[in-house]
């Protein structure tokens, strides 16, 4: 928790940086697709952070979560969570548009339940991300967004054991590299 007051507070000195152009936060949908993604799923968060003429910071969290009941094992359950640190460089493309890219790094956190009482809890994984998106004002102090934004994480399969996987469990394949698309919408009051 420490570290997380730490980051937001990082966040917002970077206003300075920007040039104090706005502090936002807000609320996102999320929704997975590509990379190593079998099964899309919805989700949602939130953000907060500062934007400038050209960069900005932004930090957000986001929670996925699914439940699968034709797995071999009965039904399973899964929850991948989701903090973000990103960078991000922008410019206006009209009146009320800006494009954006973005990178960072990101914390994940993959827990993985089953009732063929198979569970995985692996809360320690350090991921990085890109991004790139369009960012839409509605009035001067609200704004939505959508982006498309790619994750690349490495996750330690040794904590399924052989008689888990010998049993026929069909769990969510991980591999050493994991990587998963996101596409977010959502709004950002801006101060």
């Amino acid at each position: 928790m420490k570290k997380l007051l730490a980051v937001a507070v990082g966040v917002l000195a970077f206003g300075g940086i920007c040039n104090a152009g706005g502090l936002f936060f807000g609320a996102h949908g999320a929704y997975t697709v590509g990379g190593d993604v079998e099964e899309e799923s919805f989700g949602y968060g939130a953000q907060i952070g500062v934007v400038g003429e050209h960069l900005g910071l932004e930090l957000s969290g986001t929670l996925i979560e699914d439940e699968d009941p034709a797995t071999a094992g009965g039904a399973t359950e899964f929850e991948v969570g989701s903090v973000a640190l990103t960078l991000l460089l922008g410019a206006n493309i009209s009146g009320g548009c800006r494009a954006y890219v973005g990178g960072g790094v990101n914390y994940n956190r993959f827990t993985f339940d089953s009732k063929a009482d198979l569970d995985y809890d692996d809360d320690d994984q350090v991921g990085f991300h890109a991004c790139a998106g369009l960012a839409f004002t509605i009035v001067d102090v609200l704004q939505a967004f959508v982006e498309y934004r790619h994750t690349m994480v490495q996750y330690d399969t040794e904590a399924f054991d052989a008689d888990d996987i010998m049993a026929g469990v069909d769990f969510i394949k991980l591999d050493d590299d994991y990587t998963f698309g996101m596409v977010r919408a959502g709004l950002n009051l801006v101060l």
